[in-house]
C-alpha cells in the first residue's frame, strides 16, 4: 500500500492538470524487474485477477492500455476471458433479474469492452450472444459488438458486419434504439485497428459498402462514407458509391 501511495504522489506530481491516474496507469508505471515480475505472479492466480478488477482495474483503459497491460505482465488470453466472462454472465443475469436486483451497468459494459482484447472461441460467442439479443440495453449490445469486431478474424468481421447490420438489428430495442447504427464507427475503428492486418482490412472493405450504399438516412450515410472514403481509395472511387451520394443528392468528392 505504501507503494502504491508513494506511485500516486509521483504521478501526480509529474502534471496533475494532464489526466486522471487510473489504476491501470499505476500498473503500467511499474519499470523495475522486481515490481513486474510481482505483478507477473499476481496475475496467474485468476480469483487476484477478479480482485484487481472489482478493486477498480477493469472499469479504465483504453484497448490499447489493455494490450499492454496484457503484454507487459504475461497475462494469457483465457485466464483473463474467463474471469471477464464470469463478471458479465454475472451482471446480465442480475440485469435480467424480474425482481430488479441493482448491478452495476458500467462494471458490465467495460467486461465486455476489455473482452474485445482477449476472447476466445467461447468468449466471441458471448459477445455475439449479447450483441444480437434484442433484450439487453443498447448500450451492453453496442458494447459487445465493439469488443466482437475487434477481435474478430477477417472472416468472423466479414460475417458480423452483415449480421449487425441485418433487419433483426435494425429494429428498436427496449431503450428506442436501433442498435445497428453503432456497427459503423466500431467497423472503421476496427479498420483503423488492423493497421497489420491487411486481410482483416480487406474483408471490411469487401461487406461494408454492400451495407452502406443501402442506408437510407441521409444523414448517417454521409457521415460514415466521408469516413469511410477516406481510408479506402477502392471504395471512394467505386461506382456503387457513385450512385448512392447520387441517391441523397451529393457528389463525391475528389481522392486526393
Amino acid at each position: 500500500m505504501k507503494m502504491v501511495c508513494v506511485m500516486v504522489s509521483c504521478l501526480a506530481a509529474l502534471d496533475l492538470s494532464a489526466k486522471v491516474i487510473t489504476l491501470v496507469d499505476l500498473y503500467l508505471a511499474r519499470e523495475t524487474e522486481q515490481e513486474v515480475e510481482s505483478v507477473r505472479e499476481e496475475f496467474k492466480d485468476a480469483a487476484k485477477v477478479r480482485e484487481a478488477f472489482e478493486k477498480g482495474l477493469l472499469l479504465y483503459g483504453t484497448s490499447k492500455q489493455v494490450a499492454e497491460f496484457k503484454r507487459k505482465f504475461g497475462v494469457g488470453d483465457e485466464p483473463m476471458s474467463t474471469v471477464l466472462m464470469e463478471i458479465i454472465r454475472e451482471g446480465s443475469a442480475k440485469a435480467a433479474n424480474p425482481k430488479g436486483e441493482s448491478y452495476d451497468s458500467l462494471f458490465l459494459q467495460r467486461a465486455l469492452r476489455w473482452l474485445g482484447v482477449c476472447a476466445g472461441e467461447a468468449g466471441k460467442r458471448l459477445l455475439m450472444d449479447i450483441a444480437t439479443n434484442d433484450g439487453n440495453c443498447y448500450d451492453a449490445r453496442a458494447c459487445a459488438i465493439e469488443a466482437y469486431l475487434r477481435r474478430a478474424n477477417p472472416p468472423e468481421a466479414r460475417d458480423a458486419i452483415t449480421r449487425f447490420t441485418g433487419d433483426g438489428m435494425r429494429v428498436k430495442g427496449k431503450d428506442g434504439f436501433p442498435v445497428y447504427l453503432c456497427v459503423y464507427e466500431y467497423a472503421l475503428q476496427a479498420y483503423d485497428e488492423a493497421d497489420g492486418d491487411p486481410q482483416k482490412r480487406e474483408a471490411i472493405v469487401f461487406v461494408l459498402p454492400d451495407v452502406l450504399i443501402k442506408e437510407e438516412s441521409a444523414t448517417v450515410f454521409i457521415e460514415v462514407d466521408k469516413s469511410f472514403a477516406e481510408r479506402s481509395r477502392e471504395y471512394a472511387e467505386s461506382p456503387q458509391r457513385k450512385a448512392a451520394l447520387e441517391r441523397f443528392g451529393k457528389q463525391p468528392e475528389k481522392p486526393e
